[in-house]
């Protein structure tokens, strides 16, 4: 849904050298790469990182390459839910943005988000700095500590 434009047209304006490519290409350029930064849609108790679809794969040829990946967000995105037990629920979306015209024995599967789980991640960049993805329990204690107790 093209995305990735707005972030590429904001960032050559910035300077930033920017080259765009389609995400099923990533591997192939990885090894041009000296770092992975994405977003998150949030982050789960384990360390596991929830983001838009191919941002798992995008994580295996990072570590196939040698790439450090990490994440950026704001320590909100931290599941305190998935902490107490809830479950991650991956949004799926309608067929039609896929495949507008029906196809006998075909199904679509929409999916936008997976999970990248924390051995891939070399860091999640928070406001606080880096944490590590096995530090992400103590954080969501010290997240629900706060909330209970007030600032």
């Amino acid at each position: 849904l093209y995305e990735g434009r707005e972030v590429a047209a904001e960032l050559s304006t910035m300077g930033v050298p920017v080259t765009f490519i389609t995400d099923s290409a990533a591997g192939h350029f990885m090894a041009d790469v000296d770092m992975v930064l994405v977003g998150a849609d949030s982050i789960l108790a384990d360390g596991s990182l929830v983001n838009k679809v191919g941002t798992y794969p995008l994580a295996l040829a990072a570590k196939d390459k040698g790439v450090p990946f990490y994440s950026v967000c704001e320590f909100s995105k931290f599941d305190v839910r998935n902490y107490l037990g809830e479950e991650p629920v991956l949004e799926e979306r309608e067929p039609s943005e896929v495949l507008d015209n029906f196809l006998p024995g075909v199904t679509v599967r929409n999916l936008y988000f997976d999970i990248t789980p924390p051995k891939l991640l070399s860091g999640i960049i928070t406001e606080e700095g880096i944490v590590e993805p096995s530090s992400v329990p103590r954080c969501m204690e010290k997240i629900l500590q706060q909330y209970l107790l007030g600032p």
